[in-house]
Parts: C-alpha cells; structure tokens; sequence
C-alpha cells in the first residue's frame, strides 16, 4: 500500500472492530474545507453545525479528501501553476466540557503527488460534454505546484511529498435556546497554528483564527426526514503566511446545506461552500473568492459509525480544484 492509496487501508483501519447493530444516521454538514492546494493550507475551519458534543463525550472523525488540480492564475504581483494531486487526511476530536461547552483539535496530514485521477477526471468531462483544454485533456499524472510573487518563487512542490499539516485548536459554545433539541445554535472559534511545512504546501506558515456562527435544523421539515444547517463567519489571517503583504486580513466563509434520509440507514445530503477572497489583489484567482457544491451519502454502519461519501465540484474554474472526492468516519465515545 503506497502513500498515494491510502483510502483503502484508512477505511479498512476506521471499520475494524465495529459491531453491533446498525443505527439511525445521523445528519451533518460534509466535514470538508477548500480543496485548492493553495487555499488548504490556510485557516478555513471544515464544515461543522450547531451541535456540539454532549457533555462527558468524545467525536471522533477521521477523513480523507482528494482532489485534481489543473489551473493557474496571474495578477500584477502574483502568479501560480497548480497542477497535481493533493490527498490530505484529518483526524479530528471534539469533547464536551458541561452542556454548553466544546473543545477540540484537528491534525492534518498532507500529502502532494502527480496522483491517479487525471484519466478517470478527463474521461468525467468528455462524458458530461465539458471536455478540459478542447478535448486534449490535461498532462496525465504530473505534479508541479507553483506560487510566484514580485516575480520570486516562494512556493515550488515538484517532487511527491508527505507531512503534517497545520494543528487547529477549536472551541463551541452552545448558545442559550428555547427552541426544541432538535435545533441547535453554537458559536465556533478555531485558531490553526504553524506547525506545517510552508515549503511543501502543507501550511501557510502564519497562524489564522476564525469565528463563526453554527445552526443545525432537523425540526421544521421533520415530516420529511430532512435537517438543515448553515454556518458564516470570518477569518483571520496573520502576515507571517506565504502570500506576505499580499494577503487580505479578513476574509468571510460560510455553508449552507440540508440532507434527506429515505431509510433510517443513510441520507443524501448537499452543500454549497464558499468563501471570499485571501489576497488583496481580487484578479489573483488561485487565491479568490470561490463558490463550490458537495453532493453524497452517509450511511449507518455497524457500531455507531457514520460513513461520509461526497464529490465536490467547483463552480468557478480557476478558483478551485477540477473535483475533489471526500470518504469521512463519525462516532461518539462515552455515551
């Protein structure tokens, strides 16, 4: 099993020793952020709700994301070539301190190769009629990651490489309600630390901090088996990252989705995410404001597992990855 293949054995590690009977699924946001090797190595906190971890519990998540990357962009003092396959796997804890508060961590592991998916992503394009570069697809497994400014090259990632990412600290509140359990109101915080390799994309080199507001809504369209969430806020970011003087200080995100659960077993869900600009020049469009969708499944496995499954496409060439395929575990521990 090659570093570049690490899906099969994370899913076969995540699934062992679970037992027992299956479980009602329970509905959430895709745990998943920008997949843009560029964008990724900043502080965009992951999709998350309004519910918190119950008090005396663990969540865990373990999820592996991949995405294609196949654009470049240029502005008066910045320019980049993005091309390659970037696979980043995130083990994810959250425990909850009381009935209104939650604390957590995210380590993330980053790895950039020339990957598998050129061929499989080409023949997606000719299939749906949007065939990539006229028809003559895109250079087949290369990896070649680039990021120039004032004409100095800052970031180059040419040969395949593994590491730890940035550690996110993060923390919830929920907030007071008198609505229903089954509608949930937090407000999240997370500050990414350092702790990556600027040098290999696998961060930004600055430390960044977000403040969001989180809802979960699984009452009002109950009758249907549907829930909502939603989630928006800011981030933070320092001036010690590699985009320099260039970078925009704030910079707003936020989700919006809902999933249907047909069985007790699974549910379709769907999201869009977004986010504005991190540099100040808005021409600069690896590093740009970008709307993306994400559709799946989770399924209920044996052991109070919950499985994600999604493909995420961006809307705006240019600002984000060709595609990016999501696998993701849930469970709580000490219920």
């Amino acid at each position: 099993m090659t570093a570049r293949h690490p899906v099969a054995a994370l899913a076969f590690l995540a699934l062992l020793g679970t037992a027992g009977a299956a479980h009602g699924v329970e509905i959430h946001p895709f745990y998943s952020t920008h997949f843009s090797p560029l964008v990724q190595a900043f502080g965009l906190p992951r999709a998350e709700d309004g519910q918190i971890a119950p008090p005396g519990t663990t969540l865990t998540r373990l999820v592996v994301e991949a995405a294609n990357s196949y654009h470049s962009g240029v502005s008066t003092r910045q320019s980049s070539a993005l091309d390659g396959e970037t696979w980043r796997t995130t083990l994810a804890l959250r425990y909850g301190f009381g009935s209104r508060f939650e604390g957590g961590v995210d380590v993330p592991v980053v790895h950039h190769s020339g990957g598998v998916l050129d061929g499989f992503i080409d023949s997606f394009h000719q299939a749906i009629g949007d065939p990539k570069n006229d028809g003559k697809g895109n250079p087949q497994d290369q990896l070649h990651y680039v990021y120039r400014r004032d004409g100095a090259t800052v970031i180059q990632v040419r040969d395949d490489t593994t590491s730890f990412g940035d550690v996110a600290l993060s923390g919830a509140w929920r907030l007071p309600s008198t609505e229903p359990p089954e509608r949930s109101l937090a407000l999240r915080a997370t500050l990414k630390l350092p702790t990556g390799k600027e040098a290999s994309l696998a961060g930004s080199g600055g430390t960044e901090g977000s403040l969001r507001l989180a809802v979960r809504d699984a009452k009002t369209l109950e009758r249907w088996n549907m829930t909502l969430f939603a989630s928006a806020g800011a981030l933070y970011i320092g001036s010690n990252t590699f985009v320099g003087e260039l970078r925009c200080p704030l910079a707003g995100f936020g989700t919006i989705g809902a999933g249907w659960s047909p069985a007790s077993w699974m549910a379709v869900k769907l999201q869009a995410d977004g986010n504005t600009g991190l540099s100040r020049e808005p021409e600069f469009k690896p590093l740009g404001w970008s709307v993306h969708l994400m559709g799946g499944f989770t399924f209920a496995l044996p052991g109070g597992v919950d499985m994600d499954l999604g493909i995420d496409e961006n809307i705006l060439r240019e600002m984000a990855p060709d595609v990016g395929f999501h696998l993701g575990f849930r469970k709580r521990f000490g219920e």
